[in-house]
């Protein structure tokens, strides 16, 4: 669930294990938060060499081995951080003004070509926004300027840009780059 936790509230019931990376929308890469029900630990294999078996993690109190100190400290900023400014619902709220933004300026100018359509649209990221604006950044880059607008990186197989907007893109920064398209579509429309 890397791309999925922490991005909007969901119930949790219906899974044994949640698996998440937390680089995507927690903290840095390298950390995962594993939450799992009692009654599916219970049937976890202790044939498994010990540092794969939830079970041993549970009852050391996820303590079984040396944990990323500096990980888990972040972890927990971004929690206090994300308490504070209203939890998930805040979360989910900015997230789909971020993609109302985006998907919103891809859909008034043809010449954006998203890598879904509506109903299958990602909020956390789009992976192939724009071919023709893959080459306009990479004239941008050569020409001195493109440090004033980023550098978004390309996706070879896809031929286009991956707009990631995760929870720690915020609205402005979106807006920013949704500025920017919306001036690379007047001017070579």
């Amino acid at each position: 669930m890397s791309s999925d936790f922490m991005w909007r509230p969901f119930d949790v019931a219906p899974f044994g294990l949640i698996y998440a990376g937390a680089q995507k929308n927690l903290g840095p890469s390298g950390l995962v938060v594993a939450i799992i029900r009692d009654d599916f630990l219970a049937l976890c294999s202790d044939k498994l060499p010990s540092m794969l078996q939830y079970r041993i993690h549970a009852d050391k109190n996820s303590l079984f081995n040396t944990p990323p100190c500096f990980s888990i400290y972040i972890l927990r900023n971004v929690l206090a951080y994300n308490k504070s400014i209203g939890g998930l619902d805040a979360i989910y709220k900015n997230n789909l003004r971020k993609g109302e933004l985006l998907y919103g300026c891809i859909d008034r100018y043809r010449r954006f070509i998203a890598a879904r359509h509506r109903a299958g649209r990602p909020l956390a990221h789009e992976r192939r926004l724009l071919p023709a604006l893959r080459r306009a950044h990479r004239r941008l880059r050569q020409g001195g300027q493109g440090a004033r607008h980023g550098r978004p990186q390309g996706v070879p197989r896809s031929r286009g840009i991956r707009v990631s907007m995760y929870n720690a893109v915020t609205v402005a920064q979106v807006e920013t780059l949704v500025t920017f398209m919306e001036s690379f579509a007047k001017k070579h429309a």
